[in-house]
């Protein structure tokens, strides 16, 4: 959830002696990142549901890469690449064949080491999952807002997919619209509207795919 000022800053010299940085989530960035969701759930409702294992659900086994962005030096934002699954809606409306998901661990460059992934630790090779993968887990606390932390992030990833070869997708609950107008302003392409079972919640998705170049 990213509010509708996120990314007009677009860097931290609007804001003088703060620093905004992205890098390679760690394993230690866990607990950081939890309480982060956590503050982010109770003002902006993401995640819809609060998890029973929240440090479980950043860490899924259908995640292969995850960024933090930091100002001065502490975690104030969060986003994932995962590998496409039958369930996310995008890769139904696009036709793509997805495969079950790689697990692992992170490492200091947004790389999840594990047991089932490709070639270097990535966890999912052009093909794996019909060549594309999902933007995940993004939220940004209040302390990075106004800094373009959520642009930064998705930038990140975004060219993190394209470096392996992989066209990105995502899915947004249409509740999200601070979230749905920043992937707008960084040009993603709407591709429809699905409706999905979230547990006991049945919600409303808005899917998009990346353009082959965020806009500045």
């Amino acid at each position: 959830m990213i509010t509708p000022d996120d990314g007009e800053a677009g860097a931290a010299g609007s804001h003088p002696g703060r620093v905004l940085a992205t890098r390679g989530r760690t394993e230690s960035d866990l607990d950081e990142c939890v309480n982060l969701m956590a503050e982010v759930h109770r003002r902006d409702g993401y995640p819809l549901r609060w998890p029973a294992d929240p440090r479980r659900f950043l860490g899924t086994s259908k995640i292969f890469a995850a960024w933090v962005a930091t100002v001065d030096g502490q975690v104030a934002g969060h986003v994932a690449l995962s590998v496409a699954s039958p369930d996310d809606a995008a890769p139904q409306l696009l036709g793509v064949t997805c495969s079950a998901p790689a697990g692992g661990d992170t490492a200091d460059d947004g790389e999840m080491r594990g047991t089932g992934g490709a070639a270097g630790g990535g966890g999912v090779a052009a093909g794996d999952s019909g060549g594309v993968a999902m933007v995940s887990r993004l939220f940004v606390g209040a302390a990075a807002r106004g800094y373009g932390a959520g642009r930064a992030l998705m930038q990140q990833a975004t060219e993190a997919a394209h470096e392996r070869g992989l066209h990105l997708l995502l899915d947004v609950h249409s509740a999200n619209t601070s979230a749905i107008a920043l992937y707008e302003r960084l040009g993603w392409n709407f591709i429809g509207t699905s409706r999905a079972q979230w547990g006991p919640d049945q919600v409303t998705l808005l899917s998009y795919t990346a353009p082959s170049r965020l806009r500045a």
